[in-house]
């Protein structure tokens, strides 16, 4: 049978909850292949030869679902940043130092089969290397999903006057002495008012480190926010939580956005510098994916003066009275993982988005109704879309149409009041749940236009919740709206 690899951001933690540090095997090398021996806590491997280390029983969470296919048992590589290891020099020397990246051969079809990089290093006695993804020479469209899926690594060390190297310590890490990380990182509020994000700052290292933070500053900002604590002590490790504070002026305009971008060292080490980005925007008013209020106010005007527009708007009505919402999939919250794939609902949504356009023109809560009929089964985070991570169809272009149409129907109805806060915190949670994993999801390198489908459908669900971090990165990743249109047509 075959299995499918889901993408988890699931419950949106999958950032914040990610250790900062993890070792690549036993710190000793111990279960490396290649080595001559371990002993006083390293390997040794002699000039030329290759050490290598191998994956297995990752239980990996697996689905039949969306078209997006993993077979191999890998690791999950992908909220690091780089590679480290420390190596020792018995002499004076220079030395070529390859590492590579192998994923499955069952995944060579979809992802970089081998990535490399080569670094040089001189001096003698012990030394700390880490090698940032950056340095390997994979395409940055197919690093996300070529780190989701590594199933081997290697090392090999090459100079014209060591036999041999120590090894020790060989670790996957977000950031070469201190990382940091966020659950959101882009949030929407009134002017006049307060944004705050909570942050993570850990050490990656095996000592301590005093860690200093600072906000970024070009000179023009209207947003000052503040960090507290600005400075910490976190033993080797160790994790802890800071928090952004973001006042909005009371004079900015709706719309206005503001990075705020968070760098932090430690031990006085600027080389070493981790930094994060947030972005805070004013509030646009609702509704505003397809037209703003007053775009929809010039629709209606034109329903007064003209007998096309009336005929158009009765046929809207005619068709949202003879629609029903359509039944969802019952789901087992005891199946647990045996959920993931199904689909909640087996439609594009034109429909839908239909009856939402008449319930915007005409007020009639009766269609506001049918749409909460879909909404509520499927934000729910026992039975919904939380729940199976496929919500409108078998495909990623299915789910693109589905939930272009859901996204934007929502934006028509949200200011209903029919809809309670419980309604609107559990679409932001999926609508942020469905954009990280579009992004994720999106991340191998393709140019297609299924991809677009769904990103645009991603781009409407972040607007929802006007994240500007994450409208940002589906606009502007390598593999967002724009590259898909520079490369595509």
């Amino acid at each position: 049978m075959k299995h499918y690899l889901v993408f988890l951001s699931l419950a949106l933690t999958s950032l914040a909850q990610a250790e900062f540090r993890t070792s690549v095997g036993n710190p000793d090398c111990s279960d490396w292949s290649g080595i001559s021996k371990s002993s006083n806590e390293a390997a040794f491997v002699s000039d030329g030869q290759t050490m290598g280390y191998t994956y297995s029983n990752q239980n990996r969470i697996y689905y039949p679902g969306i078209l997006r296919n993993y077979y191999g048992d890998s690791a999950d590589w992908t909220n690091y940043t780089g590679l480290a290891f420390e190596v020792y020099l018995e002499n004076e020397s220079d030395n070529e130092i390859t590492a590579a990246l192998k994923v499955d051969p069952k995944d060579y079809d979809e992802c970089n089969p081998i990535s490399t990089a080569k670094v040089s290093l001189s001096g003698q006695g012990w030394k700390e290397v880490f090698i940032p993804w950056e340095m390997f020479d994979i395409d940055t469209g197919q690093k996300w999903g070529t780190l989701f899926a590594i199933k081997h690594v290697e090392l090999t060390f090459n100079s014209d006057t060591n036999s041999s190297y120590q090894v020790s310590d060989v670790a996957i890490k977000r950031g070469r002495t201190v990382g940091l990380s966020a659950t959101v990182q882009g949030k929407s509020s009134d002017a006049g008012t307060t944004v705050s994000y909570e942050f993570e700052v850990g050490n990656t290292t095996n000592k301590p480190q005093s860690v200093s933070l600072r906000i970024e500053t070009k000179g023009w900002e209207s947003m000052h926010g503040s960090i507290e604590p600005a400075s910490l002590k976190l033993a080797p490790g160790e994790t802890a939580t800071c928090t952004l504070t973001v006042p909005i002026p009371a004079k900015l305009p709706q719309g206005i956005r503001e990075k705020q971008i968070v760098n932090a060292i430690s031990n006085g080490d600027g080389a070493a510098l981790a930094s994060l980005e947030f972005i805070t925007a004013v509030r646009v008013p609702t509704p505003n994916i397809m037209f703003t209020s007053e775009g929809w106010d010039n629709v209606r005007a034109k329903v007064d003066q003209y007998d096309w527009a009336k005929d158009g708007l009765d046929k809207y009505e005619k068709d949202a009275n003879k629609w029903s919402a359509p039944k969802p999939t019952k789901i087992d919250p005891a199946d647990g993982v045996e959920n993931y794939g199904k689909s909640i609902y087996n439609t594009d949504g034109r429909k839908m988005l239909e009856v939402a356009i008449a319930y915007q023109l005409t007020g009639n809560e009766a269609y506001a109704e049918k749409i909460l009929q879909v909404i509520r089964p499927l934000v729910n985070m026992e039975t919904g879309y939380p729940a199976t991570l496929v919500g409108g169809g078998n495909s990623f272009v299915g789910e693109g149409k589905f939930w272009q149409s859901f996204a934007r129907a929502y934006d028509l109805v949200r200011d209903s009041e029919l809809l309670t806060d419980k309604d609107r915190e559990l679409a932001e949670h999926t609508f942020r749940l469905f954009a990280e994993r579009t992004i994720q999801g999106n991340t191998r390198g393709a140019i297609s236009n299924w991809n677009v489908a769904e990103i645009t459908a991603a781009f409407y669900c972040a607007m929802n919740i006007q994240d500007w971090h994450l409208i940002d990165q589906l606009l502007n990743s390598p593999t967002g709206i724009y590259a898909h249109l520079e490369h595509g047509i």
